[in-house]
């Protein structure tokens, strides 16, 4: 009874202390208790923490608003994580520390936001088009490949979405451990090419301890575009499935959601503008 009676002091008596910091000090002890809930995943504490920060009624820190938007995604709120995140990209421009992790939760909002208008028009339809049929890519349209465009100086939306999966899954290969040697090629290395409007594959396996080299080729023409892909934290990877076996592994990289998000965006751009062709 002593120790109920000690605890519950001792929790007042926090309380008031962080409840008597000025709002300053208070948002930047909040936006701590953001950044751990985060990595736990426990998107209902940074919810909480998030909504007394914004009560606090002074001057946000800019990186509340991409914290904001991962929860409000995470929660499914789409359209507020849009916002939260457009507005923390355009505060920070590229220097930003989360400026591209924003922009990947952007393009994964927007696929979302597509897939779900694309549903609701496929039940308003009597033509009776799947639900998980995603929207065609419009090539003049689509803000997503024309930064890339403009990010590589080409005016190939098919080069500019190869030349950034191979940036992603240069910089992201696969190794399967947390611990990374700088010095040494290590794990699992995928890169992707075209070649008579056919997607080829090209692997470097460095899990033997010397490299092996292999590729496949993909035919586009009449297989699922819609990239899907599944990560495993316990296993350190992500993975996309295989465009027409969903049970297959096809390519992996190393745990990290929003650049899984991205590849599997990419992906089913470039093969929807290679099936146009």
């Amino acid at each position: 009874m002593r120790w109920a009676i000690f605890i519950s002091l001792f929790c007042f008596a926090a309380s008031s202390v962080s409840n008597s910091l000025p709002p300053e000090h208070e948002s930047a002890r909040l936006l701590l208790i953001v950044e751990e809930a985060v990595s736990n995943s426990d998107w209902l504490l940074a919810d909480e923490s998030l909504s007394k920060m914004a009560d606090l009624q002074i001057d946000l820190p800019v990186p509340f608003f991409f914290y904001n938007g991962w929860v409000h995604f995470k929660q499914e709120r789409f359209e507020k994580a849009q916002r939260s995140l457009e507005h923390y990209v355009v505060k920070v421009g590229p220097s930003g520390a989360f400026y591209y992790d924003a922009l990947r939760l952007l393009t994964t909002i927007e696929n979302t936001l597509g897939k779900k208008s694309d549903t609701t028009d496929g039940d308003k339809s009597s033509s009776g088009a799947s639900s998980e049929e995603p929207l065609l890519v419009n090539k003049e349209r689509d803000a997503y490949v024309q930064s890339l465009k403009a990010l590589y100086l080409t005016d190939s939306p098919i080069q500019a979405l190869v030349m950034q999966i191979n940036s992603l899954l240069s910089s992201h290969p696969f190794t399967g451990s947390r611990l990374k040697k700088a010095t040494e090629k290590q794990g699992v290395r995928f890169q992707v090419s075209i070649q008579d409007n056919m997607l080829v594959l090209q692997e470097k396996n460095y899990q033997s301890g010397f490299p092996q080299l292999s590729a496949k080729k993909l035919e586009v023409n009449g297989i699922d575009p819609f990239i899907r892909f599944e990560c495993s934290s316990k296993h350190i990877v992500c993975w996309l499935t295989h465009p027409t076996d969903k049970h297959e592994k096809w390519i992996m990289v190393d745990y990290d959601e929003l650049v899984a998000a991205e590849l599997s965006q990419a992906f089913t751009r470039l093969i929807q503008l290679l099936q146009q062709k």
